[in-house]
């Protein structure tokens, strides 16, 4: 399909995920395929240039708190249920440890998060509960962030 027919038909080209990965800050990220997959419109991880404008408009360091907080939510839902379940936990240290925590230290860490950060004790996090334990982190702002 050339670009002129793309254009008539209201489909916008994708940059492939493997492509993606060619940008140094996404290829080290230790949640580039989640990143992908939460902004393209269809959870692919292929962008569109609209995707791709969205990704870096929230990954600026110009970014407001409350739209990095909403997005970083996203990323660590690996499940998509609208909350943080001791899965999502589990998926989000590993990606931050590389896998390098054995069963009971993994275990051990998300029991502490959810002890420190569950107000409602539901086993789970929802965004508010997110919000609140991102609120306390000063440097949030700073590190969610990607340097073009």
């Amino acid at each position: 399909m050339t670009r002129k027919d793309e254009i008539e038909s209201g489909e916008q080209s994708r940059v492939a995920f493997n492509d993606l990965m060619k940008i140094a800050e996404l290829k080290e990220n230790p949640f580039r395929r989640r990143i992908c997959e939460v902004f393209s419109d269809d959870g692919s991880g292929n962008l569109t240039f609209d995707d791709f404008l969205d990704m870096m408009n929230v990954f600026s360091e110009h970014a407001p708190r409350d739209l990095k907080a909403v997005y970083a939510f996203k990323i660590y839902d690996f499940d998509q249920d609208q909350y943080l379940s001791k899965y999502d936990l589990e998926k989000t240290v590993r990606c931050l440890t590389k896998d390098n925590l054995n069963r009971e230290e993994l275990e051990m860490v998300c029991d502490k998060v959810l002890e420190e950060a569950d107000l409602d004790e539901d086993g789970m996090l929802s965004f508010i509960e997110f919000e609140h334990v991102i609120s306390r982190a000063p440097d949030f702002v700073s590190t969610f962030h990607v340097r073009m």
